[in-house]
């Protein structure tokens, strides 16, 4: 278990600054994205879980809020 902390650590910062470098590179200032990539190199698997639950799921969330009225009608 102690040899699978660190990869599992790097996996997670790795993917915290993947997410935020080129999945949402439109979305957040440069502040934001430095903010992200320090945190995620400092506490790796504390900042994948908090980015996670929080950011993506607001993420989620504005695009569920972006559906056009044609797109919400339902067949009755």
């Amino acid at each position: 278990m102690a040899r699978l902390l660190p990869i599992i650590a790097i996996c997670c910062a790795a993917w915290v600054i993947y997410q935020v470098w080129v999945t949402e590179k439109d979305k957040k200032s440069k502040e934001e994205k430095l903010l992200w990539t320090l945190l995620a190199l400092l506490f790796s698997i504390i900042t994948a879980v908090i980015y996670f639950f929080g950011e993506k799921n607001k993420n989620n969330n504005n695009n569920s809020n972006n559906i056009s009225d044609h797109d919400k009608t339902t067949w009755n």
